[in-house]
């Protein structure tokens, strides 16, 4: 591995402590949840946005609170946040993205402990009224940030943030480009730990790993040449990257994703020539849409072009027990792929698995049907 991508992997895993180092210096980090949370305010405000995601393993906390079929995603931030990892956070910011995640709110209102708790009314279209509904949050949001961090959001800091920001998804954007390439230069974990990390450092680190990265690019790795190349759709990837794991380890090689740890997460710019919010707005409601939203045909030609753009071969399909909006949107798309002769297969799993063997076995036998 390129040493400069071991930068990424452990600033990501050592987030907490980064957070925590971050705080004792005077400066104040707020989380969130879903990338329909628009963090070009919580920068505007002098705030770090933090993504809160959750680890693999046990729920002893969450449990206490939660049914059994609910998402393990939500039970596993609920379980950290009870269990104080983030203690760090002066908040945390959640989305109208899911049934889920709009009752786990209500959840840690009642028992998280933080103070500061937000809840960003995301619409689920594109229509006149879903800007003027998105348009409306961000003022809510915007209110909310100053009477919180005891502060005045001014137009300037908003731009700075937009231009911050936009720079880091166009880097990121440059890195995805060359996992186009065959033999591309990074795995599929590789690049999952550069955009975690993306979603969790201050900008201006992250912004200057990326720059350093994309000065000299890696070289090819040729041992992933002519290798299976697979794409991953999906909401959450673990914080191991434990199924990207599995699929290179079977002599696969993830080349691109289709997921809100990903691509999802940075695609698309702000518009810095328009209203700030305006812009904001816009970006939000119009990048690659989640299943939550009504648009799916955007999102499925988005795909179905990804997978021309990078030579896919196979598409796995991995989804989060009990994510109703990914269940629903599964088969649609799967549907869809096979039309297009793309072999697929559909995952679930849970971030409290104890054996991934069965797992294993499946994307195996999918690997090897793609030879």
């Amino acid at each position: 591995m390129d040493t400069r991508l071991q930068l990424f992997k452990e600033a990501f895993i050592k987030r907490h402590e980064k957070g925590r180092e971050l705080k004792a210096k005077g400066k104040r980090l707020l989380g969130w949840i879903c990338t329909y949370v628009p963090e070009e305010l919580i920068m505007a405000a002098g705030a770090i946005p933090v993504r809160v995601t959750g680890p693999l393993g046990d729920t002893p906390r969450a449990n206490s609170y939660l049914p059994s079929n609910t998402c393990s995603t939500m039970r596993s931030c609920l379980d950290a946040a009870l269990a104080k990892t983030y203690d760090y956070l002066e908040g945390v910011v959640f989305s109208n993205s899911c049934d889920n995640m709009g009752r786990c709110f209500d959840i840690w209102r009642n028992h998280s402990g933080y103070s500061y708790l937000h809840f960003f009314n995301t619409p689920h279209s594109r229509s006149k009224n879903a800007f003027r509904l998105y348009l409306y949050e961000l003022e809510r949001f915007k209110v909310s940030l100053e009477a919180l961090l005891n502060v005045n959001i001014t137009d300037e800091a908003i731009r700075n943030a937009i231009r911050l920001l936009n720079e880091e998804r166009e880097l990121l954007t440059k890195l995805y480009e060359l996992r186009a390439e065959n033999p591309p230069p990074l795995t599929g974990t590789d690049a999952f730990f550069v955009v975690a990390s993306a979603m969790t450092l201050p900008k201006e680190e992250s912004i200057e790993l990326l720059r350093k990265l994309l000065e000299e690019p890696p070289k090819p790795l040729q041992d992933l040449k002519d290798r299976p190349r697979i794409l991953v759709s999906c909401s959450f990837i673990d914080d191991e990257a434990k199924l990207v794991n599995l699929i290179e380890e079977s002599g696969g090689v993830v080349v691109v994703d289709d997921s809100c740890c990903g691509m999802r997460y940075f695609k698309d710019i702000v518009e810095e020539a328009k209203p700030s919010l305006q812009a904001i707005a816009e970006r939000y409601l119009n990048k690659v849409p989640c299943p939550f939203m009504e648009h799916y045909e955007d999102r499925f030609k988005h795909v179905k072009d990804l997978i021309k753009r990078y030579n896919v071969q196979g598409v796995i399909y991995y989804c989060v027990k009990f994510c109703d909006v990914h269940l629903f949107d599964a088969p649609m798309l799967m549907e869809e792929l096979r039309e297009m002769g793309i072999p697929c297969i559909f995952l679930d799993w849970s971030h409290t698995e104890l054996d991934w063997s069965p797992l294993k076995t499946r994307v195996e036998a999918f690997i090897e049907s793609l030879r």
